[in-house]
């Protein structure tokens, strides 16, 4: 089973922006459609005539910067990666990328929510910034930690169908570098 992933991870490598892609669009959109069934149907509890358009809306806004921001996650792991060695250096960096993670979320929805609701000719009524920053952040440390969990897990997946039997080791010194070990002779 272990060589048919192999094969299948090795072959896949030609697409593996198409299929990063591909994977969070899918992830994302049943995010969307989920959520805002979820939260149609709990409004519906105390407005029965409740549009579906308006929990869509903001599901839709809140998931766009999301996913916009998956790159930015990716790049700040890069930088601060997790591993087990580096684990109890970067949980601050991580702490302090979702913060950061969250602010922008935050910044983002609330403006795409602004431009969508004037395009409809309605005014967003927002709560108070510190509350709503408050509760998004409540959920999206949890938001960022699964799309960091994922990367990390996709690394390590890769990692080993590639017989890689030290993914969670520090990188090798760059040759040359004490400590290095000398490359064979050709």
């Amino acid at each position: 089973m272990a060589d048919v992933l192999a094969g299948w991870l090795a072959r896949s490598r030609r697409h593996e922006r198409a299929a990063d892609v591909a994977f969070w669009v899918v992830v994302l959109g049943l995010q969307v459609a989920f959520n805002s069934v979820v939260a149609w149907i709990d409004l519906r509890r105390s407005a029965p005539a409740f549009p579906y358009w308006q929990p869509l809306l903001l599901e839709l806004t809140s998931t766009v910067v999301v996913g916009a921001l998956i790159p930015a996650i990716a790049w700040w792991e890069r930088r601060h990666p997790v591993r087990l060695d580096t684990l109890p250096g970067c949980v601050g960096w991580h702490l302090a990328g979702s913060v950061a993670f969250s602010l922008l979320h935050v910044a983002g929805m609330l403006a795409l929510r602004e431009l969508a609701y004037a395009a409809l000719g309605r005014d967003y009524r927002m709560e108070p910034w510190l509350s709503v920053v408050v509760y998004e952040y409540l959920k999206d440390v949890r938001s960022y930690s699964a799309i960091l969990a994922a990367i990390v897990a996709w690394r390590f997946l890769l990692l080993r169908t590639q017989r890689e039997a030290r993914v969670l080791d520090p990188p090798d010194p760059p040759p040359g570098t004490p400590g290095a070990t000398p490359s064979p002779a050709p």
